[in-house]
C-alpha cells in the first residue's frame, strides 16, 4: 500500500484522464523521473471507479449510493423503471476478477490480504473468512439483481451499450482497454443518445460494518514516460486521435479529471499494485481466476467451493 503524501505536487496529476470503457486512464509523469521541482512522482496509473448516469437515479428517486448495501436498496426503484441498476463486462471475467479484489477490501480494509493470499504469505489463504464473505457478498449482489441479467454473456459492447441508451444507472468497466467505445461505433462522449452532463464518477462503494472505506484507493501502474516533457509533448501531439474523442468529449474528460483529483486527494491508502488476477503474471492463475468468477456470479459455486478452488489455483500456479 502507499500513502498519498508521495504523488505530490498534484498539479502534475492533471495529465490527461479519459473515458473510455467505463473507467478512468489519468497518465502523469514517472516515478523514476523528477520533474523541475525535484519531486518524483509516478509514471501513470489505472484506477477503478464507477460511472453514474444522474438522471437515472432522479428518476427512480434514488440518492447516488456511499455503499452497496444503499446500492441493493435502491433495485427495487430502478427496475420498476426498467432499468438496470449496474452493468460491466462480465464475459471476459477478469472485471469481476478486479471487483472481487475491491470487495475483498471493503470488507477487510487491507489491500495487502489479497497479495498475500496469492504468494502464501504469512499464513494468509483464500479459504480465510474475509474471502468467502467477499464472494458471499457478490452472490448476494447477483440475486438482488443489482447486475445485468446477462452478466457473464454481457462483453463491452453490451454493457456501454446499455449505459449509453440510459438502459443502466452505473457502468464499471477497465480503463486499461483503450478504445473500446470506438471500436464498437458507441464512444461514450459522442452517442447522440446520452448528456455527459448527466455522466457523474462516485468512488468504489463501501459495505456496512466492513473495515475498507471508499477513500481508500485501488490504482496500479501501467505507462512510463521518459519525463513530463515526454508526456506532455505526447498530449499536445497524439491525444485526439489516440482516443477519438470529441471537442465535448476532451472538455468532459478534462473535468473528470478535476474529480480523480478530488479522490486522491481525498485518499487515504492506495493499493500501488496491479489487480490480484494479474499479481502472478501467470496465464494459468490468470484464467483460472477469471472461470471461477464467471461461475461465482452465475452462481454454479458456493462461496466455500470458490474460495478452496481459488486457493488451489496459486498453488497450481506455482506461488
Amino acid at each position: 500500500m502507499t500513502n498519498k503524501n508521495v504523488f505530490t505536487p498534484l498539479i502534475l496529476f492533471i495529465i490527461y484522464t479519459v473515458i473510455i470503457t467505463g473507467t478512468i486512464i489519468i497518465n502523469s509523469c514517472s516515478n523514476a523521473v523528477k520533474n523541475e521541482a525535484g519531486n518524483e512522482v509516478p509514471v501513470s496509473f489505472d484506477m477503478p471507479v464507477i460511472f453514474v448516469n444522474k438522471t437515472l437515479f432522479e428518476k427512480a428517486g434514488v440518492p447516488l449510493p456511499d455503499t452497496w448495501e444503499d446500492v441493493i436498496n435502491s433495485v427495487p426503484k430502478f427496475r420498476a423503471l426498467n432499468i438496470i441498476p449496474l452493468v460491466t463486462n462480465g464475459l471476459e471475467g477478469w472485471p469481476l476478477s478486479i471487483f472481487f479484489d475491491a470487495i475483498v477490501q471493503r470488507i477487510n480494509g487491507d489491500f495487502d490480504r489479497t497479495y498475500n493470499a496469492i504468494t502464501r504469505t504469512d499464513g494468509v489463504n483464500f479459504t480465510d473468512p474475509d474471502f468467502i464473505q467477499a464472494a458471499s457478498f457478490i452472490q448476494r449482489l447477483v440475486r438482488a439483481r443489482v447486475f445485468n441479467t446477462n452478466l457473464t454473456m454481457s462483453d463491452y459492447g453490451d454493457a456501454q451499450y446499455q449505459f449509453v441508451n440510459e438502459r443502466a444507472a452505473m457502468y464499471f468497466l477497465g480503463s486499461w482497454q483503450t478504445g473500446v467505445g470506438e471500436r464498437f461505433g458507441i464512444p461514450l462522449y459522442s452517442s447522440d443518445n446520452i448528456n455527459v452532463d448527466n455522466i457523474q464518477i462516485i468512488k468504489f462503494p463501501a459495505i456496512r460494518d466492513g473495515k475498507g472505506t471508499h477513500d481508500e484507493m485501488m490504482i496500479w501502474f501501467d505507462r512510463d514516460f521518459d519525463s513530463a516533457d515526454d508526456l506532455m509533448a505526447w498530449l499536445d501531439r497524439d491525444f485526439h486521435k489516440t482516443f477519438g474523442l470529441s471537442a465535448a468529449g476532451v472538455e468532459s474528460a478534462y473535468e473528470f479529471s478535476e474529480i480523480i483529483l478530488q479522490f486522491i486527494q481525498e485518499a487515504t491508502i492506495l493499493s500501488g499494485r496491479v489487480p490480484g488476477l494479474d499479481y502472478g503474471n501467470t496465464e494459468l492463475f490468470k484464467e483460472e481466476h477469471q472461470e471461477l468468477m464467471r461461475q461465482l456470479a452465475n452462481l454454479n459455486i458456493s462461496p466455500e467451493d470458490f474460495a478452496q478452488k481459488l486457493d488451489a489455483a496459486t498453488v497450481d500456479a506455482g506461488f
